[in-house]
C-alpha cells in the first residue's frame, strides 16, 4: 500500500469515524465541548479495520458482546490474535499504523486525545524529556476501563457533574498512560502538597467564583502548573 493511500482518521472532524467503521457511534461527547479529550461508544458488527493511523492518540475500552469477541490486533506490523475479555484495553498512539478484525458484534468505547493534550497534563510529572506515548496490544487494565465508564455515565446524564470532574477523570488517565504506557518512566512524585499561599490563592478563587462550572485548567493556571501535576498537590 502507498502511503498516501494510508487511511488517516481525524477524531476531530465529526465523520471522520465513519471511514473506519461501519456505523454511527451510539454515543458522541461532539456536543459536550470536553477540554482535551473525546469518547465515542460503537457498537459493531463483524468488521475488517483498514489499516489506518489518527492524528489522535487512541484508547480503545473493549465492553459487551453476545460472546467474546476472538480479535486480531495489528500495530506496526506486529500480529496479537486473542479472546477479548470486559475491560480489555487497547493503546494505539498517533501516526501508529493499525488495523483489526473481529468475529462478532461487540461493544466498545474510544478514547482520543491530542499529543499535546498528553504532554501538558504530564509535563511537571516527569524529568524525563520527550515522552511519548507507546503502542499496546490489549490487555485488561481496571483504572483505564473505570475512568473510561466514568466518562461514558457522566456523558449520558448531560454533563450534570462539572468540566472540574471530567478535567479531574482526564487528568488521572493521563498520569496512568504516563507511569504505564510511555517511553520513560522518569516520574518526580511530589512528596507534599500545594504550599499554604498557593492553597489559599487557589481557595479563594473558588470561593469567589462559585457560580462559574471551572475548569481544572484554570485553577492549575493560578499557580502556573500543568493540570495533573495541580490536580496530584492538590490532593495532598
Amino acid at each position: 500500500m502507498l502511503a498516501s493511500d494510508l487511511l488517516v482518521i481525524d477524531f476531530a472532524q465529526k465523520d471522520d469515524v465513519l471511514k473506519l467503521y461501519p456505523e454511527a457511534p451510539l454515543l458522541s461527547s461532539d456536543k459536550a465541548q470536553w477540554d482535551g479529550i473525546q469518547l465515542q461508544y460503537h457498537r459493531h458488527p463483524p468488521h475488517q479495520l483498514s489499516e489506518n493511523h489518527s492524528k489522535q492518540h487512541r484508547i480503545i475500552i473493549h465492553d459487551r458482546s453476545p460472546s467474546p469477541p476472538m480479535v486480531e490486533e495489528m500495530i506496526e506490523h506486529r500480529f496479537q490474535k486473542r479472546q477479548f475479555g470486559y475491560g480489555d484495553v487497547t493503546v494505539v498512539p498517533a501516526d501508529v499504523l493499525n488495523s483489526a478484525y473481529w468475529n462478532t458484534e461487540y461493544e466498545f468505547i474510544t478514547l482520543s486525545f491530542e499529543a499535546r493534550t498528553f504532554a501538558r497534563h504530564t509535563f511537571d510529572l516527569t524529568t524525563a524529556t520527550d515522552i511519548e506515548l507507546v503502542p499496546s496490544f490489549s490487555k485488561p487494565d481496571q483504572l483505564i476501563y473505570s475512568l473510561g465508564f466514568a466518562l461514558k455515565s457522566e456523558l449520558e446524564s448531560s454533563g450534570v457533574g462539572s468540566r472540574l470532574y471530567i478535567d479531574s477523570l482526564t487528568a488521572a488517565l493521563m498520569t496512568h498512560l504516563l507511569r504505564h504506557y510511555s517511553a520513560q518512566r522518569s516520574i518526580s512524585r511530589p512528596q507534599s502538597g500545594l504550599a499554604k499561599r498557593q492553597l489559599q490563592k487557589v481557595i479563594d478563587f473558588i470561593n469567589q467564583n462559585l457560580e462559574q462550572d471551572l475548569a481544572l485548567a484554570e485553577l492549575a493556571a493560578i499557580v502556573q502548573m500543568s493540570p495533573s501535576y495541580f490536580s496530584t498537590l492538590f490532593k495532598h
